[in-house]
């Protein structure tokens, strides 16, 4: 049997619209392989109707030939699509059609999906032209696109979806570039930048290592020195005075405990300096809210202000 060769697919029922239109599609694409005429087209589509598809006929037909109805193909198509694919539901794949645009999908997305919706546009009608089609398409374009392609003057629609696509690669490649390039200069700025900041910061890090190797020298060479001079001139309390002190004590040379010369004491050392404050009367001036300093010079005590 010719029409077995074809594997044409069964239909068993349920309520799925889009089952329903698409294996009424591809009988009727069978069909124009075979050029079946109408007669046929019925008698191949009635034998393919299974379980509750195949109940639902039998109910509807057997009124309709006692009321003396002719049963053709477009009345069997008319009921199928009343019952498995209602107004309703068409109506909405209409609307859906009318009102898709590309978005964020690609060309080939975005042309799949009209492909998709398209023969719902005039459901139970003739399909939109090619040129019809083509505006449609244009006008679902996304912003990028539609910019590029708005002096585009074919109205052919394969041809005009193949240029959108010529034009679509070319953007991308053009992008890509771009992204390729601006991320390896970030990359270069981000090593100079990143070389550059740990040069700084090992510099920083040096001198501070520096800074802390020469400190540490200087306290150790005073610890040395401290160390010296506490080993050879110990503490120990005075049997002269009473009090306690490193080596020879100056209480018994009589020098000044100030300075360590001989002839005068601490309390008049030549070397001591009084700072006073608030003098008021020094040799005949007065002196407000200053300090000053009373140095001894040659036996004679001067007033100087302190700095």
């Amino acid at each position: 049997m010719a029409f077995r060769k074809h594997k044409p697919p069964s239909f068993s029922g349920g309520y799925d619209p889009l089952v329903a239109a698409k294996w009424l599609q591809t009988m009727e694409k069978i069909f124009r392989v075979m050029r079946c005429p109408d007669a046929m087209k019925l008698v191949y589509s009635v034998y393919m109707l299974e379980e509750e598809a195949e109940d639902w006929w039998t109910n509807t037909v057997q009124p309709l030939e006692a009321e003396g109805r002719e049963i053709t193909w477009r009345l069997f198509e008319t009921l199928f699509l009343d019952n498995y694919f209602p107004r309703e539901a068409r109506e909405q794949k209409q609307n859906e059609y009318n009102d898709l645009k590309q978005g964020s999908m690609s060309i080939d997305q975005y042309f799949a999906k009209f492909n998709e919706l398209v023969k719902y546009a005039n459901y139970g009608r003739a399909l939109p032209t090619p040129a019809e089609m083509t505006s449609k398409f244009q006008w679902g374009l996304n912003e990028k696109m539609s910019r590029k392609m708005s002096n585009c003057d074919i109205r052919e629609f394969s041809k005009f979806v193949n240029q959108c696509r010529k034009v679509e690669e070319v953007y991308n490649v053009a992008k890509s570039k771009k992204s390729s390039g601006t991320q390896a200069s970030g990359a270069s700025g981000a090593t100079d930048s990143t070389l550059e900041n740990n040069k700084k910061i090992d510099d920083k890090n040096g001198k501070k290592k520096l800074q802390a190797k020469q400190s540490d020298d200087k306290f150790k060479r005073k610890g040395n020195q401290g160390e010296t001079v506490m080993s050879e001139f110990p503490l120990s309390k005075c049997d002269t005075c009473g009090k306690t002190h490193r080596g020879t004590c100056w209480y018994e040379t009589k020098s000044c405990f100030k300075c360590g010369q001989l002839g005068h004491f601490a309390n008049v050392c030549p070397t001591r300096t009084y700072r006073i404050s608030n003098v008021h009367a020094i040799v005949g001036s007065r002196v407000r809210g200053q300090d000053y300093t009373l140095e001894p010079h040659d036996g004679e005590e001067t007033l100087r202000q302190a700095e």
